[in-house]
């Protein structure tokens, strides 16, 4: 199963390597009702592989296969595998909305201004005393 979300096809020679290929929108809930994705229940173990580090945008299409209680194994895209569970769902949350919302990226660009004004102020006191 391909994500819609990804532009492209798979390669013939790839695609030889597996019985059927098709793509879906893996976040909409009603693609896992048809297709294979709706044959997906009689898995053990569902595969969702993420473009980035964190699956930005991938929320729905992880809610969607762990509520049939399968297996739900990540590739990110740093190619680390992991096991995806409510408890890793909640730190994912977490990473994702720090990424959304930039709020670290915000807060050292707020905290640098005085600091910067702090050391220029440091550096022309010394240079006038040498």
């Amino acid at each position: 199963m391909i994500d819609r979300g990804h532009v492209g096809t798979l390669p013939e020679p790839l695609a030889k390597c597996f019985g059927q290929v098709e793509s879906a929108d893996v976040n909409d809930r009603d693609a896992w009702t048809r297709g294979l994705l709706a044959h997906s229940r009689s898995y053990d173990h569902v595969v969702l592989i993420y473009a980035d580090a964190l699956g930005l945008g991938c929320e729905a299409g992880e809610r969607c296969a762990l509520q049939a209680g399968r297996s739900v194994l990540i590739v990110n895209g740093r190619r680390r595998t992991f096991r995806l569970d409510r408890q890793l769902r909640l730190r994912l949350r977490a990473s994702r909305w720090l990424a959304h919302t930039r709020i670290v990226e915000r807060g050292f660009a707020i905290a640098v201004q005085p600091l910067a004004r702090s050391l220029a102020a440091w550096d022309r006191l010394t240079q006038a005393a040498s």
